[in-house]
């Protein structure tokens, strides 16, 4: 359940600010899954876990130009926010006894306040920006008492504890736009910190599916360093675009888990690694992009998205994990009157390149997708009438294509064959 409001008030085009608090409650139970489930699960086999918990924000963000002329803007974005976090795990046995309490999130409280000033010029085919900020991040874990169990296993694997934390972090960077009849070219260079988030601090025993593992937070943690640089050529010209990009991000202090008990150790039970995130040191990726469409006639429209990116971790001296490989979709769209029919082919190369000790990754195979999707406008926009109704079908993996994603919990297959019906409405339009 969630409940969100939000107000805005603009004033002029000068100033944008917007006030807002929500609260979320998460309530995941498997109280309902028959007992030969729980029985022979792979987590805490023979025992239920109901999950519960809240986080509450409230806070606002405020953009204010403070000058603008005809060929330059300067311009203010600042937030201030307060937020707290609460998570909880009860554990019931199969076989009885007192039921056993989990505080997976101390009630962990935090505030974020930053500013950020943003500057740019464009004349003469050329278009200058640069911005620099800072943003302070102040954590503490309000039940000290909830906390102490984290903190020894922090104090015996990370070198110590701590239930409040201040970060002071910044972004800066520039970037160069230069354009020229149909073409673009686009530079950019960003440096900055990332303060850890309450969960990489503070958060205890979680499961994380992606390799059968329980996570424990450092509340220790450094905040990580980005460089990035970006290049990237644009063109467009009546019924052709495209772009392509190259990018590259070097980070210092990269956090990641890092494994402190085996299974069946003598401080561990359980089938699962348990790891503590930590500062793993230095970590680059380096890609590319390439995307286009083409307006063949006037109903008739081809589009192409591809793209690759390379991770690689050089203090441990192998590939980051989580990496998608080099991908390709392809989509043809006929547009007549009120109807749309449209083809997608989908592909995406062998991974190979895996990472061994972050997580322990798998080799996914290539594979390639066919879909098939039609759409008919069912009510149009018109004088007096400002929404449109669409009815929609498709057919997704039209050849019943067997595999899975590189980035799928467990090697979960995608779907099979899958036939799809159902209706948008539009308004505003």
């Amino acid at each position: 359940a969630m409940h969100l409001v939000s107000l805005r008030h603009r004033w002029r085009g000068v100033s944008d600010l917007r006030l807002y608090a929500s609260t979320v409650f998460h309530d995941m139970s498997d109280e309902g899954r028959p007992e030969e489930e729980i029985r022979n699960r792979i987590v805490m086999p023979g025992m239920y876990m109901p999950m519960r918990g809240r986080t509450q924000s409230i806070g606002g963000t405020w953009a204010v130009t403070w000058l603008e002329r005809q060929r330059f803007r300067l311009v203010q974005r600042s937030e201030l926010g307060f937020h707290r976090a609460w998570a909880a795990m009860d554990m019931l046995s199969l076989r009885g006894g007192s039921p056993m309490y989990l505080l997976n999130l101390a009630d962990i409280g935090f505030v974020q306040e930053g500013s950020t000033l943003q500057a740019s010029f464009v004349g003469g085919g050329w278009r200058l920006e640069a911005e620099g900020g800072f943003s302070h991040f102040a954590y503490e874990a309000k039940d000290t008492t909830g906390f102490l169990p984290l903190a020894l296993y922090q104090e015996a694997y990370a070198e110590g504890a701590a239930h409040k934390r201040n970060f002071l972090v910044y972004q800066a960077g520039i970037q160069v736009e230069r354009s020229w009849g149909p073409h673009q070219v686009v530079m950019s260079v960003r440096y900055g910190s990332r303060a850890p988030t309450h969960t990489e601090l503070y958060a205890y025993y979680l499961y994380v599916p992606m390799d059968n593992s329980i996570l424990m937070g450092n509340s220790l943690l450094r905040p990580e360093r980005l460089l990035r640089g970006e290049l990237s050529y644009r063109y467009s010209m009546g019924a052709v675009a495209g772009s392509v990009s190259v990018f590259g991000n070097r980070m210092e202090d990269y956090i990641a888990p890092v494994t402190f008990s085996l299974p069946g150790s003598p401080s561990n039970s359980t089938r699962q690694q348990w790891r503590m995130l930590q500062n793993t040191g230095r970590a680059y990726t380096l890609g590319g992009a390439v995307q286009g469409s083409w307006h063949i006639t006037e109903g008739l429209l081809a589009e192409l998205w591809s793209g690759y990116t390379y991770g690689w971790h050089e203090t441990l001296r192998e590939p980051l994990p989580w990496i998608y490989p080099f991908f390709g979709r392809v989509r043809l769209t006929q547009t007549w009157r009120r109807h749309r029919i449209g083809a997608e082919l989908y592909g995406a190369a062998a991974q190979a390149h895996l990472s061994r000790t972050i997580y322990i990754e798998d080799y996914t195979p290539a594979y390639a997708l066919l879909h098939l999707r039609y759409g008919y406008q069912l009510l149009a926009p018109r004088e007096g009438r400002s929404w449109d109704l669409t009815l929609t079908a498709s057919i997704e993996n039209l050849l019943n294509t067997y595999g899975w994603d590189h980035l799928s919990v467990g090697n979960m297959p995608f779907l099979g064959r899958t036939l799809r019906a159902g209706a948008v409405a539009q308004w505003g339009r």
